[in-house]
């Protein structure tokens, strides 16, 4: 009977915590900046490493807070992204069940809208995430702590967006945030 209760709870863990990664995925895509900050822990920094995608980043430990607002800067000057999940691999960590590595494939899709030229109007990253879960003990639901973000291949299209995407926010064009 154990065994059962054991493995029923590291299913529905295995099945929380896979929600939350498509819940930063989905809340990204359509700018939902409360959904995505709620996926992270509030009460310590979040371990943020794009290094093995974005090479001129520092691996930091940002406030989620500040972590909702650098997405929101770097994905709501793009016409749309879509950012797809797959082959979740979610290891529970043995000698504590309130801890995790969550890892999955992603394909981040970006798209930018340009008038009258030839240059790539997208950039389409392909990688993994590694994310670091916790239960919340207040709460019971899993929240991120950290995440690196590996590519696998080189970004298909034009690299340059990104920052052309940031300018777009800055100078306040660009999509509407949900939240």
């Amino acid at each position: 009977m154990t065994t059962t209760y054991v493995n029923h709870d590291r299913q529905n863990s295995t099945q929380d915590i896979t929600r939350l990664l498509n819940n930063i995925a989905f809340a990204e895509d359509i700018l939902d900046m409360d959904l995505f900050q709620n996926c992270w822990a509030s009460d310590q920094p979040i371990e943020l490493d794009l290094t093995g995608h974005l090479s001129h980043y520092e691996k930091q430990h940002i406030a989620s807070k500040d972590l909702a607002a650098m997405v929101k800067r770097a994905l709501s000057g793009f016409e749309g992204t879509q950012h797809v999940l797959s082959n979740f691999m979610i290891d529970i960590d043995s000698n504590d069940e309130n801890k995790a590595v969550a890892r999955a494939y992603v394909t981040a899709y970006h798209y930018l809208q340009r008038d009258s030229t030839s240059r790539e109007k997208r950039a389409i990253m392909r990688g993994m995430w590694n994310v670091r879960v916790r239960k919340n003990p207040s709460s019971g639901r899993w929240e991120a702590i950290g995440i690196k973000v590996d590519r696998f291949v080189p970004i298909e299209g034009d690299e340059t967006l990104y920052d052309e995407a940031k300018s777009r926010h800055d100078q306040g064009k660009g999509r509407a945030v949900v939240s």
